[in-house]
């Protein structure tokens, strides 16, 4: 019989032991969009380890640094269950309107984190035994920018 004791397991945060899955990563799907009206955006964000979202409502809001002026606002994405793999999971939004020269934001120091809605979870992948709850923060993870240009 052998016993082997592993240290540092997934996650940067939780209890003693086990860690809740933490992003790591972050990136936008599509790298240039153009302006105009219903456009999309996709943006994935990656867990050390395997999650599970409960429900198919999470969101995901994209920083806009407005430098166009126009006022479009922030990016309100919605989680996809058919984009998404185990680590991966992608949000997206097919109706946004886009202006030229705007800086678009994910991750990094004070931008939006994964939002739930009252009946969703986002949880590490586990058969059998304690489910951790996900951290939702991409505060931590390196920023990622796209600049809206003109079609």
């Amino acid at each position: 019989e052998i016993l082997v004791a592993i240290g540092g397991l997934a996650g940067a945060s939780g209890t003693v032991g086990l860690k809740a899955p933490t992003p790591v990563a972050c990136r936008f799907v599509t790298t240039s969009h153009t302006n105009g009206t219903s456009k999309t955006m996709t943006v994935e964000i990656t867990y050390d380890e395997a999650v599970t979202v409960a429900t198919s409502n999470p969101t995901l809001v994209i920083a806009n640094g407005n430098q166009s002026g126009d006022g479009d606002g922030n990016a309100t994405l919605t989680y996809s269950s058919a984009l998404s793999t185990a680590n991966q999971l992608q949000f997206t939004n097919t109706g946004l309107t886009l202006s030229t020269g705007d800086i678009y934001t994910l991750g990094g120091g004070s931008q939006a984190n994964i939002v739930l809605a009252s009946s969703s979870t986002i949880s590490d992948t586990v058969v059998g035994g304690t489910t951790l709850a996900a951290s939702r923060v991409l505060t931590g993870i390196t920023a990622e920018t796209i600049t809206v240009t003109a079609s």
